[in-house]
């Protein structure tokens, strides 16, 4: 789910090129490609100097799309007109790397079987050149169905993503629940039962 582009964009004295492959390694990761509905998502960016150089000026842009609701960023800020966290990153000397994790929800509203990226883009000054340069990675996953509200709740707490559970907590308060069942409805079937009559006549 993870795509890295190795070639960079060098911005010096206002010209655009492509040019050699990037001084930093990013990378956009998260467990699985699926996402549900209603759950809570981490992605994790990490980046790292894999030059001989030092690097400054670091920004480090997380775009977040709609469908993701922001919960919190371990560094840098959120901006809800654009959808985007930024992180002043500084200075990365060589070899040095770091991370940022960003939490997300996945909107209720989100639509069903839709793929989303989640795209970081970094940008840096090489120190004793002054190009500047960026480097760009996302992850891409695909929205599915959360359940209806009682199996993200309770059950889906028990359960976990099956019917059956899969923890020993979950097996016990299920034996448990059909123990309870069975009790209430042997109680509903003898309470429709007519009272035995009781004779008081002896011969």
């Amino acid at each position: 789910t993870n795509t890295i582009y190795r070639n960079t964009t060098v911005v010096t004295n206002n010209t655009t090129g492509t040019s050699r492959p990037s001084l930093v390694l990013l990378t956009v990761s998260r467990d699985g490609e699926g996402i549900k509905k209603g759950s809570v998502v981490e992605y994790i960016v990490n980046y790292k100097n894999v030059s001989s150089k030092k690097l400054e000026n670091i920004i480090l842009q997380i775009y977040i799309p709609k469908e993701l609701e922001f919960i919190e960023t371990s560094r840098g800020t959120f901006s809800t007109e654009n959808s985007t966290v930024v992180a002043n990153i500084g200075n990365l000397n060589s070899q040095e790397e770091g991370n940022v994790r960003v939490s997300v929800k996945v909107a209720d509203t989100a639509e069903i079987n839709k793929t989303i990226v989640v795209t970081a883009n970094l940008a840096y000054t090489i120190t004793d050149t002054e190009a500047q340069e960026e480097v760009f990675a996302y992850s891409k996953n695909t929205i599915e169905d959360g359940g209806t509200p009682i199996q993200q709740g309770a059950l889906a707490f028990l359960f976990g993503n099956s019917f059956l559970p899969n923890t020993l907590l979950g097996w016990l308060l299920l034996i448990l629940l059909i123990i309870l069942v069975i009790l209430a409805a042997r109680k509903a079937y003898y309470g429709k039962q007519p009272a035995p009559v009781v004779s008081n006549t002896h011969k």
